[in-house]
């Protein structure tokens, strides 16, 4: 296999990658520790269906109830998370911001070299033509 086929070959693979991680569901704890889903590197989830649902299986038993308010408790006591939304805003907003540019980075390359080594042109020698004049007689 030629070199240049090879860079060919790495570069898609790249790229599919690439688009394969930014599919990918992205997920982030929340300020109390929860696992909390973000979306994918194309779509953000959607915070307040997801705090809701997060509040709502909390309360169906004493123990989440207490986990809870405990949440609740340290996300007013942390400054940089000072509400709990938008404690959940900037914990999914980190992780989507790491997600999109290392996946859109590495399809950005892998584009650009895929591009390039497929509209370079061969050498004149790779085709058997010579460049250089014919002798004298």
């Amino acid at each position: 296999m030629k070199p240049r086929m090879i860079v060919v070959l790495v570069a898609a693979a790249a790229v599919v990658g690439a688009l394969i991680w930014l599919l990918v569901p992205v997920s982030a704890a929340s300020p109390g520790g929860r696992a909390l889903d973000c979306g994918n590197g194309f779509a953000s989830g959607d915070l307040e269906a997801g705090w809701a649902e997060m509040v709502t299986k909390s309360m169906q038993s004493k123990e989440g109830e207490a986990a809870l308010v405990a949440e609740l408790q340290q996300a007013q006591k942390d400054t940089r998370y000072s509400t709990m939304m938008e404690g959940y805003q900037a914990a999914c907003g980190d992780a989507l911001v790491v997600r999109r540019s290392v996946g859109f980075g590495i399809a950005g390359v892998g584009v650009v070299v895929l591009l390039g080594a497929l509209l370079m042109r061969r050498s004149p020698r790779a085709s058997g033509v010579s460049s250089s004049p014919p002798p004298a007689a």
